[in-house]
């Protein structure tokens, strides 16, 4: 059935059709030549006879991906269909539908075919063949239908044949109303009377449902890697091999979403899923096989190869976003600009499609496949160990890692950096400080108490980074004691971080600490040069 046209006159890839069973067609044909002039006018546009192949690869990536693929053959014209699943409610389905005339009616042609068909089967298929999976006979009588005098659609009865091998051939009869998005509403009440009148039903099944039950064809089942369940009886080995499980689902789950590329979150969710897995086979290391190790690695190259496109995905995003909160003179001068993201991004996927092919990542996903339907190692003693008894280690030293990667201090690695006084405006404070073990320009080299004392009044209170504010005293431990030294300790340098030297009313209300003590983090300062020692001076009378 021929796709409805756009306001514009340009082929709409929006299918919306009522789709409804019936037992004989004639009492259809009846109702609808006989139908008074109420608005909705009906015209026979005639019969034609209508072969149909339905295609795929060997391992249902079309399918897996949500589409159906299919060569018409009518009046010595052939064409390639691709329809999504779409949504069915009472009846109506709402799908894509993209079409593409053919220079010849074999699966050949629609490899190569330079439209969107053509397009959307190479993003899918890649190198795999396209292959036959049945075939669908359909003798039509098509009606033109028509709102106020402008064509709103077309009314298709349809008496389909499914050769079946060995076997009599299926047949089907269905009522097809296929109409404009637009004219849904004024077209409802019309097929609500045609169905009470002729005892229409809505269709459970499409065409290619009932193509794959009369031929006995079913797509494989999801590969079956193994629980991914978690309870408190597991040990670590199962719980490592249950977390990879589910992110390697999600990963397989949206490769035909990345490969189809309508939507940028198919790429962003496969990154997601390899840095979880990544990081998965990173903390429990200890209890996979060897060669998780180096799946690890290969997933760093997909994730590598992923990132082109999804950083161009982001571009395209913020630019659009710019875009929408510029007056609309503006927005020509950003043109430009996209263009330039949008050649890079078909590029990028270009080269991220040819990886996606290749043999290099068809063996990283056979390989992981067979890691996790294997399972976790039983000779190794780390991997039956209980979950429960080895999680808390794993999570602590995940988190350490965590904290010293993001900057922040932890309990172990905790210094304590001299700050001035409010409002101080002395040259040698630095303006920002950083946990990550370098120098910040402006600091001295030690802290000695002649270098407290050479500032006076413009030396302040130590701020510690364990929770102690400038001007005020430090916490007490719990005891209820003070503490008489700072217990700010380096984890680099393993000893006291600061030194908090006062005179007066000042060394009376804080603790004590090192007189001097240089920062762990910096490089020891030049030591002072040697002297060469004096001579003694001759003794003895003179001449002697």
């Amino acid at each position: 059935m021929a796709p409805p046209e756009r306001a514009n006159g340009q082929p709409s890839d929006r299918e919306v059709e009522w789709q409804l069973d019936a037992v004989d067609l004639r009492p259809v044909r009846r109702w609808l030549e006989a139908m008074p002039p109420n608005g909705l006018a009906v015209e026979h546009l005639g019969v034609r006879s209508l072969h149909d192949r339905y295609l795929d690869t060997d391992d249902w990536r079309l399918h897996r991906a949500g589409y159906t693929l299919r060569i018409r053959t009518a009046s010595r014209r052939s064409e390639a269909t691709a329809k999504s699943r779409g949504t069915v409610a009472e009846g109506l389905r709402d799908r894509r539908e993209l079409t593409e005339p053919l220079s010849a009616g074999d699966p050949h042609a629609v490899a190569s075919a330079p439209g969107p068909v053509g397009e959307l089967v190479r993003s899918m298929a890649g190198s795999r063949p396209l292959e036959l999976l049945f075939e669908v006979r359909t003798r039509r009588r098509a009606y033109s239908l028509a709102v106020d005098g402008r064509p709103v659609g077309e009314v298709a009865l349809d008496d389909t044949s499914i050769p079946v091998d060995g076997g009599r051939p299926a047949r089907l009869q269905r009522v097809e109303i296929e109409i404009d998005p637009a004219a849904v509403d004024a077209v409802a009440p019309l097929i609500d009377e045609l169905r009470t009148a002729c005892g229409l039903h809505p269709a459970t099944a499409s065409k290619f449902q009932a193509g794959l039950l009369a031929s006995g064809l079913a797509p494989p089942p999801p590969l079956d890697l193994g629980t991914v369940e978690i309870d408190e009886s597991m040990t670590v080995g199962e719980l490592a091999f249950a977390v990879l499980r589910t992110q390697f689902r999600e990963l397989l789950s949206h490769e035909p979403e990345a490969r189809l590329g309508e939507d940028p979150e198919g790429v962003h969710s496969m990154r997601v899923a390899i840095r979880r897995m990544r990081a998965a086979i990173s903390a429990f290391r200890e209890v996979l096989p060897v060669r998780a190790q180096r799946l690890r690695d290969e997933f760093k190259w997909l994730a590598g190869v992923l990132g082109e496109v999804r950083d161009l995905d982001v571009q395209l995003e913020q630019v659009a976003e710019w875009g929408s909160g510029l007056p609309e003179e503006d927005r020509a001068a950003l043109e430009p600009l996209v263009a330039t993201f949008e050649e890079r991004r078909a590029a990028a996927r270009s080269a991220m499609l040819q990886h996606l092919d290749s043999r290099r990542f068809e063996r990283m996903m056979a390989g992981m496949s067979e890691m996790l339907v294997r399972g976790p190692l039983r000779r190794s003693a780390a991997s039956r160990t209980p979950a429960l008894v080895a999680g808390p280690d794993l999570v602590r030293r995940r988190y350490r890692k965590v904290r010293s990667g993001s900057g922040m201090p932890s309990s172990s690695s905790v210094r304590c950096i001299p700050s001035g006084p409010t409002g101080s405006s002395a040259g040698w404070w630095p303006s920002r400080t950083t946990w990550g073990g370098s120098r910040t320009p402006g600091w001295p080299r030690t802290t000695s108490a002649s270098w407290w004392r050479a500032r006076g009044s413009r030396s302040g209170p130590c701020s510690c980074s364990d929770g102690s504010a400038s001007g005020t005293r430090p916490r007490r431990p719990p005891s209820g004691r003070s503490s008489r030294r700072c217990t700010a300790v380096s984890g680099r340098g393993g000893g006291p971080a600061c030194a908090r030297p006062w005179t007066g009313a000042g060394r009376r209300s804080w603790p004590r600490c090192p007189r001097r003590v240089p920062l762990p983090w910096l490089p020891p300062r030049n030591p002072r040069p040697r002297t060469r020692p004096r001579t003694p001076a001759p003794t003895g009378p003179p001449g002697a």
